[in-house]
């Protein structure tokens, strides 16, 4: 990641965190009930560029473009998203074995290649997720098991989170993947998205 703000791509970031102080204050406006957690957990500027992506989400592809479109930009989201849950520790996924959640996450690629009708799509993620696989929710493999599990949820599924879905997913991977890791993946898949300027004094009336 490069030292500019991550919104604005012209000032300096401040305190290497992603934003600058302009636009940090105008996202503290926004009011986001978690930002000083992430702060205190050292994981900020992972969720400014989480946050930056689903904004460039909600503008690009809600009015502009078609459903089609917007579901590539998905696809690329799952891509960016399997490719960082492929760093986690399998153990995390116990009692499942390696070949088994690399087997899924493989179905993944081919769900959203073609390969794979919604019927099929459906049954793998069912024969997957079968019993208390999941488990509970303060467990430590919880947000781990959950989010690889919903790779193939579509816009209906994912509900109001289709819109959010950088933040929802990728600011709990930290917990399983070094959060600079996550941040040099996530930079692979939409450099020119991080790049891309948002005014937030336009965005944030």
């Amino acid at each position: 990641m490069n030292n500019l703000c991550v919104y604005c791509q012209q000032n300096l970031s401040d305190n290497e965190k992603g934003v600058c102080l302009s636009c940090k204050n105008k996202l503290i406006d926004r009011d986001f009930d978690e930002l000083e957690n992430y702060k205190q957990k050292g994981i900020e500027d992972l969720f400014y560029v989480s946050i930056k992506l689903d904004d460039y989400f909600q503008l690009k592809y809600s009015e502009e473009l078609t459903t089609s479109e917007s579901f590539l930009f998905h696809k690329r989201r799952v891509a960016c998203l399997n490719e960082c849950i492929g760093c986690i520790d399998k153990s995390v996924f116990l009692p499942k074995t390696v070949d088994e959640v690399n087997a899924f996450r493989k179905t993944v690629e081919k769900f959203y290649a073609g390969e794979l009708t919604e019927k099929q799509r459906d049954l793998r993620v069912k024969e997957f997720i079968k019993g208390n696989y999941i488990g509970k929710a303060n467990s430590t493999e919880y947000q781990a098991k959950v989010i690889l599990a919903t790779l193939m949820s579509d816009k209906e599924r994912l509900d109001w989170s289709w819109w959010q879905y950088m933040e929802i997913h990728f600011v709990d991977l930290y917990k399983y993947v070094h959060k600079d890791r996550l941040l040099n993946i996530i930079e692979k898949h939409f450099t020119d998205e991080i790049l891309y300027f948002i005014d937030l004094t336009d965005y944030y009336k």
